[in-house]
């Protein structure tokens, strides 16, 4: 592979760079630059490029590398929130519920109004079968993030834990119209309109043109 070579760097810059393409979605170009940082990277501290480089794997959906490069974060106290997140995130995805909802939590209290972080801890307590507790993150996470499909399902999910099928399924009504390609928000929307005895419009017009045809 090709050395990547990036003269007279100004590092701090080239690290926050690094950061904007990984939440950018540039995920080959955030490789590259992390690959860089780490071998040339020495005018910034080795704990933000090592979470960094957690962050990115953790995009990847790659458990083992994220706990990998958490464990060479020498002092997670430099950035709680992150680090903290990071864990839980890992937690989560190893079922260790409990840790994932201890770091999650610590992570909400110090990023208060970090929408993914309360929708990542209402997961791990729904996961715990803490349906109330999983709602009222959810609800913090919609407040922060109102109209996200991905949380108004999740929040209707925690909804349907106590019953409420209206508000459940006006939700995830929400959500389906925002991301109409969503198999799985449409199959929870289906499920919810089965248990309120109301047909799918999607199932509806299918028997329409089914009879006109």
């Amino acid at each position: 592979a090709q050395e990547i070579v990036v003269p007279d760097v100004n590092q701090e810059l080239y690290l926050k760079q690094a950061d904007v393409a990984l939440r950018d979605g540039r995920m080959t170009q955030a490789g590259q630059m992390i690959a860089w940082l780490e071998r040339y990277g020495d005018q910034i501290s080795s704990d933000d490029i090592a979470l960094l480089k957690a962050e990115y794997a953790i995009v990847g959906m790659d458990v083992a590398a994220a706990a990998s490069a958490l464990s060479a974060v020498k002092d997670p106290a430099r950035n709680t929130c992150r680090v903290e997140s990071a864990k839980g995130w890992v937690a989560a995805n190893r079922l260790e519920l409990d840790d994932a909802i201890v770091a999650l939590a610590t992570a909400a209290r110090t990023c208060s109004t970090d929408a993914g972080i309360w929708n990542l801890l209402g997961l791990a307590l729904i996961g715990k079968g803490e349906a109330a507790a999983a709602e009222e993150a959810f609800g913090r996470a919609l407040g922060l993030a109102p109209g996200n499909p991905e949380i108004l399902n999740n929040h209707a999910l925690a909804v349907l834990q106590r019953g409420d099928l209206t508000l459940a399924r006006q939700q995830l009504a929400n959500a389906a119209e925002k991301v109409p390609e969503n198999r799985m928000i449409g199959a929870n929307l289906d499920f919810v309109s089965g248990m309120m005895g109301i047909v799918p419009e999607r199932l509806q017009q299918d028997s329409d043109n089914e009879w006109s045809g």
